[in-house]
Parts: C-alpha cells; structure tokens; sequence
C-alpha cells in the first residue's frame, strides 16, 4: 500500500492526536505485535479473548511508528515522547478505525474488485477466481479465512496499489456485519454462492441468513455485477428482482443460466464438465471432487466473465486450481488408501454436500466418515444433527466415528434406527487419535473422510494419520 500521513489518516479514522509528528507517514498496519515490523501502525483491537491494548508497550518495544488505541491514556517514556516514536492517536472504537481506513485505501484503488460471499464455497471461489484472474494481470487476494471485520480490511490495506485486481472473501456471523464489510470493500462484482443453514445463531433462520448475506448486493459500485447461483430457490428469486446488472449461473443448466455446466463426469481424480461461458463450450478438469466444486468453478467463471476474461484463460486457470488444506484436501497412501481432509468448516448444507461428493468419487472403497460438531447452529442444534444422522443413513459407509458435544444428538439418532448404524462417539480428538492407529484406517481398500466446524480440531488427527506415510496428490 501508498505511505499516508498522519495527518491525513487522523480525519479518515476520526481520531485524536495525543503526540506526534502529523506530517511523518506510514505505510504498514498491523493488529499483532508478534508479526508486527518497525513503523508500522499498531491498532489495539478489543477482541472476545485478548484486548489489544495489553499488547502497546510490546508494539512500543518494536519500535511501532503509530499506536492507535481508545480505552485509557498512554505513558511512555520522555525520550520515546521526545522524539514523537510512536505517534499516538485515540479514536472511540479501534476496530471502526480499521474498516473506516480500509474503506478510504479502497477507493485509492485503480484495481477492480471482487467480493465473495454466502453459505459455503466462499474460499473455494476466492481461490478459483484468483487463479483465472492472475493470469489476465496483477491479482491480490485475501490470505487464508480473512473474511470479517478485522480480516477483509487487512486483506485490502495489504494490497500494493499496484494490481488489475483484488479479490476478497466475507464472512458473517452477525446480523450488521454484511452491510459494514460491503461499505469497506465497495465491490465491482458481488458474488453469492448459495443460502444455507450457517450461523443461525446469529440469523434465526434461512430468511435471516438471506436478509444479511444480499446486504452485499446494495454495495455494488455503479455499473457493478452481482454473481448469482440460480440453483438456490432463495438466489433465483434474487435475480428476478434485482435492479442491477446479474450473471447467472447454474450446474444444473436452469432457465436463464448465463454459466453453466453438462456432462459432469465425477472420478477419485476429480470431476470433468463442459461448460457453457455464455456461448463457448469449455471443456473442464477440476483437480477436486463434488459438484458442488462444479457450482464454486462456475461462480468464479461468472465473476471472471463480469470482469471480461476471455475463455481460455477461465480453462486455463480453473484446470490448474488446486485445493488448499482442510478443503476437500486429497491424500492418497503408497498402498492406494485415500484420506479426505475437509475439516476447515462445515454447517448442515456443506456437510452433506461433501458426504455425497466423497461417496460418490469412491464408489469401491471402504468408507469411514470421521465427524465432528457443526457449531453456530443455534437453536436448531438437535434438529439439524438429527437430520444429518438420518442423511448419512441414506449412504454407503463401511463405519462413522462421531466426536463432540453435538455429535451426541446424531449417536443417539443413529442408534435407535433399524439396524442400527456402525457407529461410534468420542469424548475428545484425543481418544479419537487413539483409535485412529487401529490399521484398517490406512488399508489399501479405505477411504476415511474428515470433516468438522473448524474450532472442533480435526485436521490435527487427519495430519496425524498420514503424516508419516503418505504423500499430497
């Protein structure tokens, strides 16, 4: 990013100067003084867990060029003061301060940008889209889950200023969150993967979780595109009614689909398609299994067709896409038996989606699904754990091993069905680790498949049960 000078960065966060040089600049922030470089700016963010402002005199030691914090005054040494190292501005709420400069860095941007949302895929499309946009020009795009209110404004204050592009993820768990994060980014393209069963916690139910994610929309720049999935009832009905500019895609070839995909052919490789790039027929080899990773190519197409990229470069960028760890990660032992970490996330609708893709990519093999709670599901908790042991109850599976608190509605589910399922819970990973040694889980024939709410912790006995014996394909 461009150097901004103190005084100039005042006005944008709406702050207070308590010492310091306003024309001196800086270029870097950061939220973390364990990564945290000489002259950067420091905000001191209020988190659930750790309070930013216990960190200053850490930030201070290394020599931070801007402290920007809100609760309490701040006493430093008379030689730091002296010489005005760091600078100290105070602002009423340091995470606002973040997103409020984030936004203004954004509308420096010559690049065009692309934000990602809804239920599930968000990662997946991020990544899709970036590898078919890099190679039309410069792209930068959010590092790893950096989708929040904390995480989407670094993700655009780490860009150069240099790029074509950016592309961008957001992430909700809140009711006012969409509609903050989609004045930040300010997209040229929004796109919406699907709605489903995620945060209703946060949301209520499936109209809540609509509401907040289409908050997106109303921040498109004028002449921007929305991206939308028309296989979702609730989407399709979003693009019938939307006054701006919409590419519509579909797997399932819908009636008005602008992308879309036939001859899905799925294998333990991956699944081939040909897709419809409003007109051209591309023939694709996706390097990840399930359709559904059918749906995340083409929302990426989609954005990619809004941004202009010619279809050669769409082929060219979605044939070598490679999945990152904890998202349908593929694993194949010497002896030919396969591991599936998909343990980064899951909520009702990405579970069963997984599920069928990985019943469906092996078909011959012995199949063990390893499972883990689905968090923030709310109120419906009991309910959607039940619903899933009745879903699972309608694949092909050789045995279930159940860990977590949640979990326990599906065992018990499961358990009372006729004939009872093979199935098992586990109080901790711990224990599930321990029966993880057992061999048969690193047969030739099997195939064991991971997947889990992140905080559940399970990709750590995924990594464990082929770190010494297995290679990434």
């Amino acid at each position: 990013m461009n150097t901004t000078r103190l005084m100039d960065f005042v006005k944008i966060v709406g702050g207070v100067f308590i010492s310091g040089d306003p024309h001196e600049c800086f270029r870097s922030v950061s939220v973390d003084t364990r990564t945290l470089a000489a002259g950067d700016c420091y905000f001191a963010l209020v988190g659930p867990v750790h309070d930013g402002h216990d960190f200053i005199k850490e930030a201070v030691s290394k020599n931070a060029g801007v402290i920007v914090f809100s609760r309490g005054d701040i006493t430093l040494s008379e030689n730091k003061i002296s010489l005005g190292i760091p600078a100290l501005i105070k602002v009423d709420d340091t995470l606002k301060a973040l997103g409020d400069y984030a936004a203004a860095s954004r509308r420096e941007f010559d690049a065009r940008v692309a934000v990602v949302a809804g239920s599930n895929g968000k990662t997946t499309v991020k990544n899709m889209l970036s590898d078919i946009l890099t190679l039309e020009g410069n792209t930068h795009k959010s590092p790893s889950n950096y989708n929040n209110l904390v995480g989407l404004p670094l993700s655009i204050l780490g860009a150069s200023g240099d790029e074509k592009f950016v592309v961008l993820e957001a992430g909700i768990s809140v009711r006012g969150e969409m509609e903050r994060l989609g004045k930040i980014a300010s997209p040229d393209v929004a796109i919406l993967t699907n709605i489903g069963a995620e945060h209703l916690a946060g949301f209520g139910d499936m109209e809540g979780v609509l509401r907040e994610e289409t908050k997106l929309l109303d921040s498109l720049r004028p002449g921007g595109v929305a991206a939308l999935n028309i296989d979702d009832e609730r989407l399709s009905g979003v693009s019938r009614t939307l006054k701006k500019s919409v590419i519509r895609y579909s797997v399932r070839s819908m009636p008005g689909a602008d992308i879309s995909a036939a001859s899905v052919t799925v294998s333990p490789d991956g699944v081939e398609f040909i897709m419809d790039y409003a007109g051209e027929a591309l023939d694709i080899n996706l390097r990840v299994n399930g359709v559904f990773n059918v749906s995340n190519a083409l929302a990426a197409a989609s954005a990619a067709k809004a941004f202009g990229a010619p279809a050669e470069k769409v082929k060219a960028g979605l044939d070598g896409f490679a999945p990152v760890a904890g998202r349908m990660q593929k694993l194949k032992l010497p002896n030919g038996g396969v591991i599936i970490n998909d343990a980064y996330n899951a909520n009702p609708d990405s579970m069963r989606a997984a599920l069928a893709a990985f019943c469906e990519a092996y078909p011959q093999c012995s199949k063990i699904f390893v499972l883990g709670d689905m968090l923030e599901t709310g109120a419906a908790e009991t309910k959607e754990h039940e619903a899933l042991a009745d879903f699972i109850m309608t694949l092909p599976f050789d045995e279930v091993l159940l860990v977590g608190e949640r979990m326990r509605h599906a065992l018990r589910r499961m358990k009372t069905l006729h004939p009872p399922a093979p199935v098992r819970h586990f109080a901790s990973v711990r224990e599930l680790s321990e029966e993880l040694r057992d061999p048969k889980y690193t047969s030739g024939s099997s195939a064991v498949f991971f997947k889990a709410s992140h905080s559940i912790g399970l990709s750590e006995p995924a990594t464990q049960l082929y770190a010494d014996h297995s290679r990434e394909i």
